[in-house]
């Protein structure tokens, strides 16, 4: 019993991993929009003006679908030119991501658009300033009659991705149930197999319980609580006056019984216990050490769908053991006694879903109770989970 008790309560190597391509800080986000002018053709000033569509129609778009961010365009860093630093930059034909850096940008998203052949190429890539990972590249080909078009449906699929990002974080309360029932009896009034007393009483009872309840604060940070407890019961009392004891005599084995009524009587009490509450802090050397919880949402825009990774360990909770066993017959005595315990603390690592939905989605909500059947010592138990959430952007 001491190695599923000790499974049920293993801590989880807690990890910090990436939510995402882009490790986004908790704040409100900055995103530049730079687009490239050509020069040096002969349809130049048209081709510019499109540009400037282009720009215009994706920072349109990104306001109306990320309100929690900060859009700065092209054309607004040539308004703001009367800092040095801007002049700087712009007049030596700046870096890109030094531009981003100067203006401390989260998101960069380069666009441009060039001519083949009478058709137009629109492209575009989305990257972070942080490490310059890039997260999406986007190549359209377009006639001038869908030109408009294909920069509208270019910036609708950006907006989407970013918003997989959480740029404006979901919020609410997530909480996370799993109980596991199992009650064996067992009462015995006749000697089996022989016509005596026999008398047995079998009782076993376990109880395992974790529920978490988080509340999901930031882009990943939750808080929250989580009330662990797990209980193991068994009673067993055995007496019988007619069991044969059998001894070797030199080479002879004697039926004991031929010469007295033997006497057998067997008791066992087993008590575990344990009981852990609160979240703690896992790792604080790690990039997300500072917070309890992390809460993790993963879409997966192909098929329309999210996941949500729950992490999180508790407070060290005491665990208890207690093991009596007494039995004792001819020509043996038999006697135990022993406790153990410690301390240990419970943990979650679960990804849940996946569940109909894409980043457009505002709220996100879902309620299920699965139950799973499970073999026990003797007969059968059961693990009944729920998991409830409404996050809210």
């Amino acid at each position: 019993m001491k190695i599923a008790t000790i499974l049920f309560i293993l801590v989880f190597p807690f990890l910090a991993a990436k939510a995402q391509k882009f490790n986004l800080p908790d704040r409100k986000i900055k995103i530049l929009i730079m687009s490239s002018e050509v020069t040096k053709v002969a349809n130049a000033n048209e081709i510019n003006a499109y540009v400037g569509t282009f720009e215009k129609i994706v920072a349109q778009v990104l306001s109306d679908n990320i309100p929690c961010a900060s859009i700065i365009t092209r054309r607004e860093i040539i308004e703001w030119m009367e800092y040095d630093r801007m002049k700087e930059l712009m007049g030596a034909g700046g870096n890109f991501n030094e531009i981003a850096g100067a203006l401390g940008c989260d998101i960069l998203i380069s666009l441009s658009l060039g001519e083949i052949g009478g058709n137009y190429i629109l492209s575009g890539s989305t990257m972070s300033e942080r490490n310059a990972s890039v997260l999406e590249r986007d190549s359209r080909k377009s006639d001038i009659k869908n030109l408009v078009d294909e920069m509208e449906k270019y910036s609708n699929n950006l907006a989407k991705q970013l918003l997989a990002l959480e740029i404006c974080p979901y919020k609410g309360d997530f909480t996370f149930t799993s109980t596991y029932n199992y009650d064996f009896k067992e009462v015995d009034t006749g000697l089996p197999e022989k016509d005596c007393d026999f008398e047995r009483a079998t009782t076993v009872k376990k109880v395992k319980s974790e529920t978490w309840t988080l509340q999901k604060v930031t882009r990943i940070q939750a808080d929250g609580n989580v009330v662990a407890f797990f209980d193991f019961n068994d009673e067993t009392k055995t007496h019988s006056n007619c069991y044969h004891c059998q001894l070797m005599e030199g080479d002879y084995l004697l039926d004991q019984f031929e010469k007295e009524r033997a006497t057998t009587n067997e008791s066992a009490t087993i008590t575990e216990t344990y009981d852990a509450k609160g979240l703690a802090n896992p790792d604080p050397e790690s990039s997300y050490g500072k917070y309890h919880a992390i809460i993790k949402i993963m879409f997966d825009i192909p098929a329309n769908t999210y996941t949500i990774k729950v992490q999180a360990i508790s407070n060290p909770g005491k665990y208890t053991h207690k093991s009596e066993y007494r039995k004792k017959g001819c020509p043996y005595f038999k006697d135990s006694d022993n406790e153990w315990g410690g301390i240990y603390p419970v943990s979650i690592d679960r990804v849940h879903g996946p569940f109909p939905g894409n980043p457009f989605d505002k709220t996100l909500k879902q309620s299920i109770t699965k139950e799973y059947p499970e073999k026990a010592d003797k007969g059968k138990g059961n693990t009944i989970e729920t998991i409830e959430f409404n996050l809210t952007r």
